[in-house]
């Protein structure tokens, strides 16, 4: 849940950047943020601090990656990234096809799910 909707302020389509990110994060991490931590701390977490260092492996990801992320977990949605910028960053600008996008992500989920049968 985005932090301005966590602190019951007004909220408007940023919330849905800031969920996209998530999902990312949840992607690249394999589960979401602060899990063990149980989900009221989670959401406090996010609404004080936000996400400075949101990835388990941080050497597994480009600069570009890194900084799209960050771009859309700013805790001050006027300062966050809109859908019209984040659509020219150079993270996306490295996209491939949506074949080689499928081949990729069928790898990871087969991976986790590998992963979490302990095979």
């Amino acid at each position: 849940m985005p932090p301005e909707m966590i602190r019951r302020e007004a909220y408007n389509e940023k919330v849905d950047i800031w969920s996209f990110a998530m999902c990312m994060l949840e992607l690249a991490n394999g589960e979401p943020p602060f899990m063990k931590q149980g989900g009221l701390k989670a959401m406090f977490t996010a609404a004080t601090v936000g996400y400075p260092q949101p990835f388990k492996h941080p050497e597994k990801w480009s600069a570009d990656c890194k900084n799209f992320l960050a771009s859309c977990l700013t805790l001050d949605p006027a300062k966050r990234a809109s859908a019209d910028h984040l659509l020219l960053h150079p993270f996306l600008e490295k996209a491939t096809t949506r074949k080689s996008m499928k081949d990729i992500l069928s790898g990871i989920f087969l991976h986790n799910e590998l992963v979490s049968y302990g095979l």
